[in-house]
C-alpha cells in the first residue's frame, strides 16, 4: 500500500498548492466585486419620477438575487476552474526520465492504477474547488442579507438559491437531473486531465481535456430549460459530449496500456 500512498502523494503534491492560489486569488476577485457592488449603493431618497431605473436599484439592493444578477461573480470563478484545469492537466507531463516517470519505475506501480490513483486526486481537486465556491457564494449573499437586516429570511435565500442560475448549478438541492448533470461533468474532467499527463508521458496527445474544459466553463451555469428548439436540452447535449469524451480517454487509456504489453 506504501506504493500507492507515494503516487497519491506524487499527484498532490504538486497541485494543492496551485490548488490554494487560485482559491486564494478566485476568492479575493469576488470579494473585490462583492465590495464594489456594496460601494455603489444608491445613497438618499430617491423621486421615481426622476429616475426609476436608481429607485428600483435602491429596493432590491440587498435582495440576493439581485446582487448575483448584478455582480459577474461565475467570471473569476471560470476563469480559476480553467487555470486549475491546466495546471492539473500539464503536470506530470514529463517524457523519458522525468521525475514521475523516475518515481514510477521506483515503485513499480502499474499503469492503470496510477492512473485511477490520479483520476481520484483530480476529482477531489475539483470536488474541493466546487465546495469552496458554494461556500463563496452562500457566504456573500449571508453577508448581503445580515447588511441590509434580513439575516433570518431563509425563505429569500431558498429562493435565491433555486433562481440564480450560478448559485443554484453551485447547490442543486433537490434538483436531481442537475446534480447528475454536474457529478458527469466532474467525473468526465477528472478522466480527460488524468489522461492528458498519461498520455504524454507515453509520447501520445490527447485534446479530450480541453473540450471538456470548455464545456464546464461555458454550460456550467446555463440553466436547463434553455433547449435548441426541438425539444433538446442543450445542457443534455453538452452532458452527452462529456460522456463521450470521458468513455474515449478510458478507451485510449487502456489502449495505451495494450499496446505497452
Amino acid at each position: 500500500m506504501k506504493q500507492y500512498g507515494s503516487v497519491l502523494v506524487l499527484a498532490a503534491r504538486g497541485v494543492v498548492w496551485k490548488l490554494l492560489a487560485l482559491m486564494a486569488a478566485v476568492g479575493a476577485a469576488q470579494g473585490v466585486l462583492f465590495a464594489l457592488y456594496l460601494s455603489s449603493r444608491p445613497e438618499g431618497p430617491i423621486d421615481p419620477a426622476f429616475d426609476y431605473e436608481l429607485y428600483t436599484k435602491q429596493k432590491l439592493f440587498f435582495h440576493p438575487e439581485y446582487m448575483l444578477q448584478e455582480t459577474n461573480f461565475i467570471l473569476p470563478a471560470a476563469v480559476g476552474l480553467v487555470l486549475l484545469c491546466l495546471a492539473l492537466a500539464f503536470y506530470g507531463c514529463e517524457q523519458g526520465k522525468g521525475r514521475s516517470q523516475y518515481t514510477f519505475s521506483r515503485l513499480r506501480v502499474g499503469q492503470l492504477p496510477v492512473f485511477g490513483l490520479w483520476v481520484g486526486c483530480y476529482a477531489l481537486c475539483l470536488l474541493v474547488f466546487w465546495g469552496f465556491q458554494t461556500g463563496m457564494m452562500l457566504g456573500l449573499v449571508r453577508l448581503l442579507m445580515r447588511l441590509g437586516g434580513n439575516a433570518g429570511d431563509t425563505q429569500t435565500l431558498f429562493l435565491a438559491c433555486w433562481r440564480n442560475p450560478y448559485l443554484h448549478s453551485l447547490l442543486p438541492l433537490q434538483d436531481w437531473p442537475r446534480l447528475v448533470y454536474n457529478v458527469l461533468l466532474l467525473i468526465a474532467l477528472a478522466l480527460s486531465l488524468a489522461c492528458f499527463s498519461f498520455l504524454r508521458r507515453h509520447g501520445r496527445r490527447s485534446l479530450e481535456c480541453f473540450i471538456v474544459t470548455a464545456l464546464a466553463a461555458t454550460s456550467f451555469a446555463r440553466p436547463f430549460d434553455q433547449d435548441m428548439g426541438r425539444g433538446l436540452d442543450l445542457n443534455g447535449l453538452l452532458g452527452f459530449v462529456a460522456v463521450v469524451c470521458g468513455i474515449v480517454v478510458l478507451y485510449r487509456v487502456r489502449g495505451c496500456w495494450n499496446d505497452e504489453l
